[in-house]
């Protein structure tokens, strides 16, 4: 009997020391498995339009830096070889100003460049994990008249970000405010040189404007 137990024995102590040493090689049951890669189909720009442009910059919010939605976003923003002498920059609202300023901030830049445009982004992409962002633009007859031309334009839109609950569907209002908008047509496409930040007369209750949150990122 003892004969018979000893071969099993000694076999049960080798496959322990194999799996212990690795004598094998990496073993399948106990290698961390690889990350998965990024699934679904690639998001396509539309900037044949101004419209088009801010429709782009929509659906680059929603995706939260799924995908090449950063770089759709990025792409709407005028660069220098775009627009020689306007490239882009975002500039503040007074009202904007005094709100972060009374919350502790210390730097209010003069105007907010391309590079500091991706920061924000990268920042509002990580706010609010595990939630979804819904957006929209309207006109905002309140900002004025608007100049349209065949290569540049000076509109007025209304934007609003939504922070919605991917199991409910529940949405708050996150971010709200206005903008005076220019851009320019660089070849086939309409890129933003300019976002001039507002805050609205009567905003949602614990909302701020793309200004602050910029502000903020810093």
């Amino acid at each position: 009997m003892d004969a018979v137990i000893r071969p099993r024995r000694l076999a049960w102590l080798t496959l322990t020391w194999i799996a212990l040493t690795g004598a094998l090689g990496p073993c399948a049951l106990f290698k961390p498995a690889d990350p998965e890669a990024p699934t679904g189909t690639a998001l396509v720009g539309d900037y044949s339009q101004y419209d088009s442009t801010l429709a782009t910059m929509r659906r680059a919010v929603e995706a939260k830096g799924a995908l090449n939605s950063r770089q759709l976003y990025v792409d709407a923003l005028a660069t220098e070889a775009d627009a020689p002498g306007a490239a882009f920059r975002a500039l503040f609202d007074e009202l904007t100003r005094s709100r972060y300023l009374s919350q502790g901030g210390v730097n209010v830049p003069a105007s907010w460049l391309r590079p500091q445009e991706e920061t924000f982004l990268d920042d509002l992409i990580a706010n609010n994990q595990g939630s979804e962002y819904r957006m929209t633009w309207e006109r905002y007859p309140a900002g004025g008249e608007e100049t349209l031309g065949e290569t540049q334009v000076r509109i007025f839109r209304r934007y609003a970000v939504f922070i919605v609950q991917p199991s409910t569907g529940a949405s708050q209002p996150y971010l709200e405010g206005w903008a005076a908008l220019r851009l320019v047509r660089s070849g086939t496409r309409w890129v933003v040189t300019e976002w001039d930040d507002r805050e609205l007369p009567a905003p949602s209750p614990n909302t701020k404007s793309f200004g602050l949150v910029r502000l903020e990122s810093q």
